[in-house]
C-alpha cells in the first residue's frame, strides 16, 4: 500500500502537469515490476510459497544459483504460520549471507519434502572461512548482533520437538530439520 500510494501520487502529478507519456512509462514499469514479483506456486502451503518467492528474487539479484526441490508440503497442523515463516526466513537469510561471501559457484539448495511420513527440510549453501560452534554444538558468531537467526532456529526446533542437524563438508554447509 505504501508503494502504491507513492506510485499514484507520481502518476497523478505527471498527468496534472500534462506529462502523459511519462505517466504511462511509470505505469508500464510498475506493471512489469508487479509481474516480476508475482509469487510462484511451489506447493500447497501459502507461507512456503511466499517465502520461496521472496528469496528466489533475492538469490537472483545476488547472482546466487537457487535449486529448489519441494514435494508434498501442505499446511502444518501444530506449527503456527508465523513461526514457520520466521524459521524459513532465518534459514534463507543465513544461507544467503554466507553464500554472498563466495566468489564463484554461489548456490543455495533448498529441499522441503514429505518422505515416509516425515517432512524433511534441508538447506545447503556454499561458504568460505570457518564456522564456530557454541557449547551445544550449534553454529554461533563472535560478532555482536549476529547469530540471532541461528538461535531462533534452535529455539523453534526445541519448542516443536524437531530434529535439527548441521553438516559441513568441503565448504558446503547443510542444515537439516525433520518435522
Amino acid at each position: 500500500r505504501h508503494d502504491m500510494k507513492h506510485l499514484l501520487l507520481t502518476v497523478s502529478s505527471l498527468f496534472k502537469n500534462n506529462q502523459k507519456e511519462e505517466a504511462l512509462k511509470v505505469i508500464e514499469q510498475y506493471k512489469d515490476q508487479i509481474e516480476e514479483t508475482k509469487d510462484q506456486r511451489y506447493c500447497n502451503n501459502s507461507i512456503v510459497n511466499a517465502i520461496l518467492s521472496y528469496y528466489s528474487r533475492i538469490c537472483k539479484e545476488k547472482n546466487i544459483n537457487l535449486v529448489l526441490q519441494i514435494r508434498d508440503i501442505n499446511e502444518f497442523e501444530n506449527i503456527k504460520s508465523s513461526e514457520l515463516a520466521i524459521l524459513l526466513s532465518n534459514c534463507f537469510d543465513n544461507a544467503i549471507r554466507a553464500t554472498n561471501k563466495v566468489t564463484d559457484n554461489k548456490y543455495v539448495e533448498f529441499k522441503f519434502v514429505n518422505s515416509n511420513g516425515h517432512i524433511v527440510m534441508q538447506i545447503k549453501n556454499t561458504f568460505v572461512g570457518s564456522i564456530k560452534y557454541d557449547k551445544y554444538n550449534n553454529p554461533t558468531s563472535d560478532k555482536e548482533r549476529h547469530g540471532l537467526g541461528t538461535k531462533s532456529i534452535v529455539s523453534f526446533c526445541k519448542k516443536n520437538d524437531l530434529t535439527l542437524d548441521y553438516d559441513i563438508s568441503e565448504n558446503i554447509f547443510t542444515l537439516s530439520i525433520i518435522f
